[in-house]
C-alpha cells in the first residue's frame, strides 16, 4: 500500500479483511469505512461492517444503516461473498456472523 499513492476501494477491504482475521476490529471498521468513502457502492466492505458491528455489540442503528446500504446495493438479497478459508476454526467463525448480522 506505501508503494500506491491512491489506494482502492478493494485494496481497504482487504486491508479490513487481515484487520479483522486478526481481531483487531476497530481496524478493520476504519479500513472498511475507508473503502465506502472511496467508493459508497462497495459491496464488501458494507458486508464485512455488517458482520464486525454486531460482533462488537455496536450501536444498532450502524449496523442496520450498513446493512440496508447493502441491501439496496444488492437488489434485496443477500450478497454472494465467496469465503474461502484455510483455517476450519475461521471458516466456521466468520460463517456464524451472518446470522447476528442480519444476513442468514
Amino acid at each position: 500500500m506505501r508503494l500506491t499513492p491512491r489506494p482502492s476501494a478493494f485494496s481497504q477491504t482487504a486491508l479490513g479483511l487481515c484487520y479483522f482475521v486478526l481481531e483487531e476490529y476497530d481496524l478493520a471498521i476504519a479500513a472498511c469505512r475507508r473503502g465506502v468513502e472511496m467508493t459508497d457502492g462497495s459491496i464488501p466492505n458494507h458486508y464485512w461492517l455488517c458482520l464486525v458491528y454486531p460482533l462488537l455489540g455496536r450501536d444498532e442503528e450502524e449496523a442496520r444503516v450498513e446493512r440496508e446500504k447493502l441491501m439496496e446495493l444488492t437488489g434485496g438479497r443477500k450478497p454472494v461473498i465467496q469465503h474461502i478459508w484455510l483455517n476450519e476454526d475461521l471458516g466456521f467463525r466468520m460463517h456464524g456472523l451472518e446470522r447476528p448480522a442480519g444476513l442468514e
